[in-house]
């Protein structure tokens, strides 16, 4: 009979139950997709043989698991409110509370079961695309897919059915326990706790705030920040703490304490949406901070994680633009190699660059910079001012270096650094007694040839280069430079070359090669990494969708007494308007300084300087701002217009 009532009241309530099941169903649909890969051995053998997935993936269930059982228990929370009336009712007709509870536990298991099948279904339909792009994207041609439904995946994702399913239902019953009948009819009208207004513990949660950003932009100063002074980790454990700290305090307290000021001001509250929208948000401020809270730190954690991506796969890209700054170079100097080399111009438009460097050994007083101690035959790589000039330009970057003076050179930086700057380097010209001395006139990190090839380079003026050459026995290193348009990618043209080339040469240097070895090498943590922003994404979206949507349910009441008022339904839905973008605002604001600042953390313990320190951000902070915030506004819009057809389908209005 209680399967029957179950059955029934979810078929007479579907449209008020959809948003439990769809919601569900989304986030096990993520689940399983996620699972199915970490648990593909055909695809986890091409692109990982270290165990990393498998514990990333471990560790992302718990962590996934906790937010989705917060989310659930939320929800829960509201379903019990908004049946109140109609499980008084039954305790009225003389259901027990254990009838009850059994009744809520029947309901649980159908809605649970139901977003399972879904899930499975639309979890392996959407592995099937993802697992096909992948294969696509890595050029893997002799895999395929190896099952399509993934029957780990589906088991695991069964046990999170099973434990969020048996949370709810210990829910249920403890809170059915704590209810008289008089209480449960009533429960829906419960008056909301206010947070009240602690002026202290809220200027302490922005100075935690405060603090954990200053610390971590201390990390710029390098060897002098606290943070190699310290150490790295102790001062990131104090930056995580503080940081979440004292984002969970401004939430909790610093809001409401701002919004109360706000309401003070007699010219912002008296209008027709703020006198409605202000008073109610802080009204509502100790149910809503549970749900801001987890939802400003899903964000912070999608930021990081979005923006690091965006970093990694940016930084390794970016710097081998420095490490192989030429489509080809090699180092063999044969007419016969030269000779087929040359002939591929008729396939491929390129240019050929011959650079002969000139290696001076310093004099044992000059104090030599830091890419000098690092060379095997310790010396400078003497280049002339033409050469640098021309490789520049046929590498297609931007030359705008002045001319140079007899005795005037120019250092290339393996790290940006002025070390070097205003120094001046007596060269040894040989066997000879005789030296040439080079005062350093400009540093820079456009570096024409790869470091692979030339280190502790020196630019010096074409008459000064002439001279120096002069003397035969000054050891000499050539290098030949292949440039051309779209060859730094072309996998063709590397292959020609190769085969001409071949293994012999160890000054052999390829940015095609170089690029696919770091997305060979990268790949499986890239996916990974993608796949948790993806997850992050999905139950950031599903907690503020379904969150708002709930509210306005909530207070549909209200609404119905606000037209009676006189308030038109534009007016109205401009209220809905301010109060959803009051629930997304919040959120983003501090979860977008969050990751910001973990960001900058990120780059400075875990990322090389090979390219400039802060610049580098630049362009991940540009695409994680631009991918999140369309994202994010798409969430937005959907939830503005669910909320207003909610309103006029309830026909309070």
């Amino acid at each position: 009979m209680l399967i029957k009532i179950a059955s029934s009241n979810i078929k007479k309530n579907f449209s008020f139950y959809k948003l439990y099941i769809v919601s569900l169903t989304i986030i096990i649909s993520m689940y399983i997709t996620f699972q199915s890969f970490a648990h593909d051995t055909i695809m986890l053998s091409k692109i990982s043989s270290d165990g990393r997935v498998e514990a990333m993936s471990n560790t992302i269930n718990v962590f996934f698991i906790g937010f989705v059982v917060f989310f659930m228990l939320y929800f829960n929370n509201f379903f019990i409110k908004k049946r109140s009336k109609e499980l008084g009712i039954y305790s009225l007709l003389g259901f027990s509370k254990k009838k009850i509870s059994l009744l809520l536990i029947y309901e649980s298991i159908i809605m649970t079961i139901s977003s399972f099948l879904f899930s499975i279904f639309a979890g392996s339909i959407l592995y099937i695309f993802i697992n096909k792009a992948l294969f696509i994207a890595l050029e893997i041609n002799d895999a395929s897919l190896n099952q399509i439904i993934n029957k780990t995946a589906v088991f695991n994702s069964f046990i999170l059915i099973f434990i969020m399913a048996l949370t709810i239902i210990i829910s249920n019953i403890c809170e059915l326990k704590k209810l008289t009948l008089i209480n449960l009819v009533n429960y829906n009208k419960k008056k909301e706790k206010t947070i009240k207004n602690r002026p202290f513990v809220g200027v302490v949660g922005l100075l935690l705030l405060i603090i954990g950003y200053l610390v971590s932009i201390n990390i710029v100063k390098g060897t002098e920040s606290i943070w190699k002074k310290i150490g790295y980790m102790p001062v990131a454990f104090f930056v995580l703490c503080s940081t979440v700290l004292g984002t969970i305090i401004v939430v909790r307290y610093s809001i409401s304490l701002i919004l109360s000021k706000i309401r003070q001001n007699k010219n912002i509250l008296y209008t027709q949406t703020s006198n409605i929208v202000i008073p109610r948000f802080i009204y509502r401020m100790n149910s809503k901070s549970k749900i801001l809270i987890v939802v400003t730190l899903l964000i912070s954690g999608t930021i990081t994680m979005l923006s690091c991506l965006l970093l990694s796969l940016y930084f390794p890209l970016k710097a081998n633009e420095r490490m192989n700054p030429s489509a080809i170079e090699y180092t063999l100097n044969n007419k016969d190699i030269n000779s087929n080399v040359n002939k591929l111009n008729n396939s491929y438009d390129f240019n050929s660059s011959k650079t002969e460097i000139l290696q001076l050994k310093a004099d044992s007083q000059n104090k030599v910079p830091y890419e000098y101690t690092k060379k095997e035959n310790r010396s400078f790589d003497v280049i002339s001012y033409s050469d640098f000039k021309e490789l520049l330009e046929n590498q297609g970057n931007k030359y705008n270096f002045k001319e140079l003076k007899s005795g005037e050179g120019i250092f290339i930086n393996y790290y940006p650094n002025d070390e070097s700057l205003n120094q001046e380097y007596r060269l040894k010209l040989g066997n000879e007694d005789k030296y040439k001395t080079v005062k350093v006139v400009e540093n820079t990190v456009s570096n024409p040839i790869s470091f692979q090839n030339s280190l502790a380079t020196l630019v010096v003026p074409d008459n000064d280069y002439n001279n120096m050459n002069l003397e035969d026995s000054i050891q000499r290193k050539t290098i030949f430079s292949l440039n051309g348009k779209g060859l730094r990618d072309n996998k063709e043209f590397y292959n020609e070359i190769h085969k001409i080339i071949k293994d012999t040469d160890k000054g052999f240097a390829s940015s095609y090669a170089r690029n696919a070895n770091i997305k060979e090498g990268s790949s499986s943590t890239f996916i990974l990494l993608s796949f948790i922003t993806v997850l992050f994404f999905i139950t950031t979206g599903n907690m503020l969708y379904f969150t708002n949507l709930v509210e306005t349910l909530n207070v549909k009441d209200e609404y119905f007494i606000l037209s009676k008022m006189g308030y038109s339904f534009k007016m109205i839905k401009k209220i809905i308007r301010r109060e959803i973008a009051l629930m997304y605002s919040i959120p983003l604001i501090l979860g977008t300084l969050n990751g910001f600042f973990a960001l900058i953390c990120y780059r400075y313990m875990l990322v090389d300087t090979l390219i400039g320190n802060l610049q580098i951000l630049k362009l991940p902070l540009i695409y994680t701002i631009a991918i999140f915030g369309t994202i994010y506004l798409i969430f937005y819009l959907i939830t503005i217009n669910s909320c207003k057809k909610t309103i006029l389908e309830a026909r309070v209005i």
